[in-house]
């Protein structure tokens, strides 16, 4: 009991390192990969427009890592329309592989 207060006490004084730790490890789950996770989020958290179609980012979870999911390669931080639309422009091939 008292290691669970201790992490909820945590999460409550520390919300931005919180939101760190979750947002790399969700990065990591999905199978991105990169050299410096650290540098990659403090990059994602100063975009403020969409890459792509240049829209505002009016709150942090409007905007999304794109990455390739070949590679694991990080390619865009747009909004979630935006991946949206990039995920149900892919098509399969005759291997069954997406593609663009």
């Amino acid at each position: 009991m008292l290691r669970k207060e201790y992490i909820r006490n945590w999460e409550k004084n520390n919300p931005e390192k919180k939101h760190r730790y979750n947002v790399i490890a969700t990065w990591k789950y999905r199978g991105i990969i990169d050299n410096d996770f650290n540098s990659l989020y403090e990059y994602f958290l100063k975009e403020t427009h969409c890459w792509i179609c240049d829209k505002e980012y009016k709150k942090r979870s409007d905007k999304v890592l794109d990455h390739c999911h070949e590679t694991g390669e990080p390619r865009y931080i747009i909004c979630r329309g935006c991946n949206s639309y990039l995920l149900s422009a892919l098509k399969h091939n005759s291997k069954g592989q997406f593609t663009t």
